[in-house]
């Protein structure tokens, strides 16, 4: 035998191990990634709720969306329109209800329109009762 047969025979088997070895942990770390971004984001996830959770979290618990009540979405609204109204918020409120109604959102423009009904003068009362009878 020659030397560069012996170095060849020698270092192939070594070269079969490292790459057994690579080959094995490269699919480890892929199944491993696999797993975990699956269990950061499930297929199965709804925007804009929150999670209700009646039992600590377990595989077999069945995460639901929470219902979010009219006062909920209400004080959320007039926060969001409180930041952009200048004077007059109840006119701003009636903006965004005829804006909610052109974008077929008509039950956020319905909340909005019942409290400017409870808090706006006649005008606006008048103006709310004519939108909601318009959806």
């Amino acid at each position: 035998m020659t030397l560069t047969n012996i170095i060849i025979k020698s270092y192939s088997s070594i070269l079969i191990a490292i790459g057994s070895a690579a080959l094995f942990f490269f699919m480890l770390g892929s199944y491993l990634i696999m797993r975990l971004s699956r269990s950061k984001f499930p297929d199965d996830v709804v925007e804009d709720t929150e999670e209700v959770q009646s039992a600590p979290p377990t595989s077999s618990t069945p995460k639901r969306p929470r219902r979010v009540s009219d006062k909920t979405i209400l004080s959320e609204t007039l926060s969001d329109v409180s930041a952009i109204s200048g004077e007059d918020p109840i006119a701003t409120q009636l903006d965004l209800a005829k804006a909610y109604i052109e974008s077929d959102k008509g039950q956020l423009a319905k909340i909005i329109l019942t409290a400017v009904i409870r808090s706006g003068n006649s005008a606006y009362k008048d103006e709310a009762q004519r939108l909601l009878s318009s959806i």
